[in-house]
């Protein structure tokens, strides 16, 4: 085995001691070297750095939280999955209607209001897989110029689109004044929802909700109550659909008649194709209403005619509801009065709100069912977290809420749903993630007296005050836009001021030089400059951009030496 001597030196060595048991030493020892441990500066907990991830946009996300859906009526169709979670996207091949709101896209002036190709409200509209409305005329007549077979770019996204791929696109008319988009100092409709934790279907508080009528876990139709106005996506009745074909039909009859009055015959051709398409939607509709669909259907409708009987002889029955058994009753008094009597007289004995019908499926005991209100339009509009405590501490319970209010609306504050809105407010999971929502703060002292206020008056206080310091800040932040506005704008004027004062001098700078340039090329610039007159008495003119002063007027002279 080989040594080494190790030389003494007068210089401390910093390194960590060997065991040397002499003056030679094996060099196995360095096998087992260690470093001594770092010395740990900090020992406490460390605090999270809450990341924000940037979430790519997606077309699907986008329409899957902008727009409500009537899907393809199918009986054996499971959409059991979306009843659990709300981001899970739907099948593009079963969506039969896409509800867009009328309301939002006028307002804006822009998007889906106008077709972006003809820039006029869309004829029979037609959504793409990107989420934009055309005409759907001008759409044909779009995919018909692409180079590709059967695809072409979005004229807005550049994304794909291909004929296939084009939705009916059905407006949701909303009221004006019920829309959550009415600004401070209006009133506002609301209506109590009701959604039990299992599912994401929340409708308002009714005789139909929650009740056999409607399940929790599948797809209502659209003729319901209250489907079509607050449903996520909804079944059609097949006739729906072929009412909804037949006006779009009608729509473009009209379109053509106008566009061959114009003399325009190539567009007309293309609305022409488009009314075959919707002629065999309609016959594809009619195809639909099969034995086990109308069954279904049926059955839904006679589901809502016994609950609005039930309804009508509960109001005629509670007028006599302070009747005993030996008491006499009118001569047109049937049975099924008599029933109802004995109904109401066990719920009031129990205390027990008296419902429609029993639910099939009820929540599982341990389930929790939320409360909230939401404008009576079906606008994603909500009531503020402060407002609803007032509420709960004047009513108790929240099931003991009223199920229609009309409240004053003193200030509305926009958002998103996400995880952290999710988190905060639990009632508004069943909405997609990336919807806009709207929290509006309204006067209570309507509906609960001024006396159910004064606990509150802090609280309110605090948040006017908040509120009047973010309409500061807003006002700050608008103001210094403006001023950096103002000086690009004053900027860009004296730019143009500066380069039009250099505009001359650079012009005689020019002429200089090509006086110079012709003298040294020998040509007499004196004679030049009286060139001789035409047959018409006007000057000839000279090539190039600057006339005179271009070397192309040079190449039209006479000859070096002629």
């Amino acid at each position: 085995m080989a040594t080494v001597r190790l030389k003494s030196t007068s210089r401390p060595s910093k390194r960590p001691k060997l065991n040397l048991g002499s003056d030679e030493s094996n060099l196995n020892d360095l096998v087992n070297f260690q470093l001594p441990p770092r010395r740990q500066h900090f020992t406490g907990p460390r605090r999270s750095r809450k990341t924000t991830a940037n979430i790519p946009w997606a077309k699907e996300r986008f329409i899957n939280s902008a727009y409500r859906f009537v899907l393809k009526p199918s009986v054996t169709a499971d959409y059991t999955v979306h009843f659990v979670d709300p981001d899970i996207y739907f099948q593009w091949g079963d969506i039969a209607q896409i509800l867009v709101p009328y309301t939002g896209t006028s307002l804006s002036g822009e998007g889906n209001s106008t077709c972006p190709i003809c820039l006029c409200p869309p004829v029979a509209p037609r959504m793409t897989k990107c989420g934009h409305v055309y005409c759907f005329a001008c759409a044909i007549h779009y995919l018909h110029t692409s180079e590709h077979a059967g695809w072409h770019r979005c004229p807005i996204c550049f994304d794909s689109i291909s004929e296939t791929s084009l939705k009916p696109v059905k407006w949701f008319h909303g009221s004006e004044i019920e829309s959550g988009i009415a600004g401070p100092g209006s009133t506002l409709k609301m209506r109590l929802m009701q959604r039990p934790q299992i599912t994401t279907l929340a409708l308002p508080q009714s005789e139909t909700w929650p009740s056999d009528l409607i399940s929790p876990h599948q797809a209502a139709f659209q003729f319901l109550p209250d489907i079509y106005t607050f449903a996520k996506f909804m079944i059609p009745a097949p006739q729906s659909l072929q009412d909804d074909f037949q006006q779009e039909l009608e729509a473009l009859q009209i379109d053509r008649s106008e566009k061959i009055g114009f003399g325009d015959s190539l567009e007309a051709s293309f609305v022409e194709g488009a009314i075959t398409k919707v002629r065999a939607l309609i016959e594809e509709a009619k195809s639909l209403n099969v034995p086990s669909l109308r069954n279904a259907i049926a059955t839904a409708k006679r589901g809502m005619e016994n609950i609005a009987s039930q309804r009508i002889l509960r109001e005629a029955t509670t007028k006599f509801a302070d009747f005993s058994v030996s008491d006499h009753r009118p001569e047109d008094w049937t049975e099924e009065q008599e029933q109802a009597l004995n109904d109401i007289r066990a719920a009031s004995s129990a205390s027990t709100r008296l419902k429609a019908r029993k639910n099939v499926n009820p929540p599982p005991p341990s389930t929790s069912t939320y409360y909230f209100y939401q404008a009576a339009s079906g606008s994603l509009t909500f009531l503020h977290p402060l407002d609803i405590r007032i509420l709960l501490s004047h009513f108790g319970t929240y099931a003991s809420f009223p199920e229609t209010i009309e409240v004053k609306v003193e200030a509305r504050n926009e958002g998103s749903v996400d995880e952290d809105l999710r988190k905060r407010c639990r009632y508004l999971a069943h909405l997609p993630e990336a919807a806009d929502v709207t929290f509006i703060e309204a006067d209570l002292e309507q509906v609960v007296g001024r006396d159910a206020l004064v606990p509150f008056e802090g609280a309110l206080r605090s948040r006017r005050a908040r509120r009047k310091e973010r309409e500061r800040k807003d006002d700050r932040a608008k103001a210094r836009a403006e001023e950096k506005e103002k000086e690009r704008m004053a900027e860009e004027h004296w730019v143009l001021r500066f380069s039009a004062s250099r505009h001359a001098p650079s012009a005689q700078r020019e002429e200089e030089e090509l006086r110079a340039f012709l003298q040294g090329a020998g040509v007499d610039v004196e004679d030049r400059d009286q060139s001789p007159v035409g047959a018409q008495g006007q000057q000839n003119a000279l090539p190039g951009a600057w006339g005179e002063r271009s070397f192309a007027s040079t190449l039209s002279g006479p000859a070096i030496g002629a």
